[in-house]
């Protein structure tokens, strides 16, 4: 056990005066300063750099081609794909509609309107009267039951939907 120990202690004693030698030699200046070149600020410099400059012609981009067509880091990509632009909107197209809409609530008070709206992705939007739907709609009226959007002459209506529970609407006829 104690053979182990001192060749422990031996391995550890070798790391301390190799690194205690190191820092002796750093400490004398060893690995100082490096050479480095002095700055070229002359006049002759730049004008060299300037007759270089000006020999070179710039390359067309056609030349980059192979460059943003293959990638170096992946081999399965393709080039990218140029998407042509969107038509403009012919004005006689219909407008776009309320379907994915659905009206959750209103909270009509005095001079506040607003209107609890879902979307067919499930994300709600409060509107004021007068506000307007990301698609366009112009909330124009915002009653107890249903609200109203205009756009460009256009209207459309959207109700509240009460849910039917059985039993709590009145007496049924369904006998037990």
């Amino acid at each position: 056990m104690k053979a182990v120990l001192r060749r422990i202690s031996l391995g550890w004693l070798g790391l301390v005066v190799a690194l205690s030698g190191l820092c002796i030699l750093l400490a004398q200046g060893s690995g100082g300063p490096l050479p480095w070149l002095a700055a070229s600020g002359s006049e002759a410099g730049a004008d060299a750099l300037a007759e270089v400059l000006q020999d070179t012609q710039p390359l067309p981009l056609d030349s980059y081609q192979r460059i943003w067509q293959h990638s170096l880091l992946s081999t399965s990509r393709t080039a990218d794909v140029l998407v042509a632009a969107a038509p403009e909107m012919m004005p006689s197209a219909p407008p776009p509609q309320l379907d994915g809409f659905t009206l959750m609530g209103t909270l009509t008070d005095g001079q506040v309107r607003l209107a609890f709206v879902r979307d067919d992705t499930g994300h709600a939007l409060t509107l004021r009267q007068g506000q307007t739907l990301p698609n366009g709609w112009l909330l124009s009226s915002v009653d107890t039951t249903e609200i109203s959007f205009t756009l460009n002459g256009d209207r459309q209506t959207l109700t509240l939907q009460r849910p039917h529970i059985p039993g709590l609407n009145g007496p049924s006829n369904e006998s037990p």
